[in-house]
C-alpha cells in the first residue's frame, strides 16, 4: 500500500514538474514500454494474418466478426502501447536533461571552489615573491664585499653561485619546477646548503 501511494505521489510530482524522474528508473521504464510496443505490434500482425487466413478459407460470418474483433482489440492495445512508449521516451529525455543540468551545477560549484583556491594560491605566490625578492636584494648587496675580498687576496677568485640558480634550485627541490637533480631526491641540498658548498669551493680563505 505504501509503495503504491509513493508511486502515485511521485507520478503526480513528475506531472507537475516538482519531482524529476531518475535516469535509471526512466530508462528501465522506457525499455519496458518499448518491449510492450513490440509485443503489441506483433499481436496486430498476428491478428491481421489470422483475419486474412479466415477470408482465404471462406470462414463463416461469425468467425470473421470474431477475428475482426480480435484485430480491433490488438490495434487498440498497440495504440495504447505506442502512447505509453512515447510518454516513457519523453520522461527519459527529461530525466537525462535534469541529470545533465545537475552535472553542470556541480561542475560550476567545483569551478568556483577551484578558482577561489587558485586565487588564494596566487596571493601566496605574490607574498612568497616579495620574500624572495627581499632575500635576493640582501644576497646581491654582499657582492661588493666578496669581490673586495677576492681583490685583497683574502678569498680565492671565482664566481659564487648566483641568486637565479639558488631560486631555481629551491623551487626544483620544493617540487614547483621540474628537477634536474640526479640521484636520491632526499639528498638534494637546500639552497642554503648549495650556497655554503659553493663558498667552501670558490672562496677558500688563505
Amino acid at each position: 500500500m505504501f509503495n503504491k501511494t509513493r508511486k502515485t505521489v511521485v507520478a503526480v510530482g513528475e506531472a507537475l514538474g516538482i519531482v524529476a524522474p531518475s535516469v535509471p528508473d526512466a530508462k528501465a521504464a522506457a525499455e519496458l514500454r518499448r518491449a510492450e510496443l513490440v509485443a503489441a505490434q506483433s499481436a496486430v500482425d498476428g491478428a491481421t494474418a489470422e483475419l486474412e487466413a479466415g477470408h482465404d478459407r471462406a470462414a463463416d460470418d461469425g468467425e470473421i466478426v470474431r477475428l475482426e474483433s480480435v484485430l480491433a482489440g490488438a490495434r487498440l492495445n498497440a495504440d495504447r502501447a505506442e502512447r505509453s512508449c512515447r510518454a516513457a521516451e519523453k520522461r527519459l529525455q527529461t530525466a537525462i536533461a535534469v541529470e545533465k543540468d545537475k552535472g553542470k551545477e556541480i561542475s560550476r560549484a567545483n569551478l568556483d571552489v577551484a578558482l577561489a583556491e587558485r586565487e588564494a594560491a596566487a596571493r601566496t605566490i605574490d607574498e612568497a615573491a616579495v620574500t624572495i625578492a627581499k632575500a635576493i636584494r640582501v644576497f646581491n648587496e654582499t657582492d661588493p664585499v666578496i669581490y673586495t675580498a677576492m681583490r685583497d687576496g683574502v678569498a680565492v677568485h671565482g664566481v659564487p653561485v648566483g641568486t637565479q640558480r639558488l631560486v631555481e634550485h629551491a623551487l626544483q627541490r620544493a617540487g614547483a619546477m621540474p628537477s634536474v637533480w640526479i640521484g636520491d631526491k632526499s639528498e638534494q641540498p637546500t639552497a642554503a646548503q648549495l650556497h655554503v658548498k659553493t663558498v667552501e669551493t670558490l672562496l677558500a680563505v688563505n
